[in-house]
């Protein structure tokens, strides 16, 4: 299920949907997206960093309507 999590006029942000993973993978490869990151990031660790964002996201205290709800940051370990 997606939950649209923020929403105004001009921008909503949600959980991240399997058509995401192709555009965000070379999104990690662009040396001009990345120019400001440590590294260029691999397709295997995109896709690890995607899955396991992903699985937080499953997490019981992830929900739009918790009140209790995990706040996530999340930077690309490399």
């Amino acid at each position: 299920m997606i939950y649209s999590i923020i929403e105004t006029a001009r921008l909503i942000l949600q959980t991240w949907k399997p058509d995401d993973l192709p555009l965000f993978t070379e999104m990690n490869k662009n040396a001009r997206v990345m120019r400001y990151f440590p590294a260029i990031v691999t397709d295997e660790q995109t896709e690890s960093f995607y899955n396991r964002i992903q699985s937080e996201f499953e997490h019981p205290n992830f929900s739009p309507d918790s009140t209790l709800r995990t706040h996530l940051l999340y930077q690309i370990d490399l």
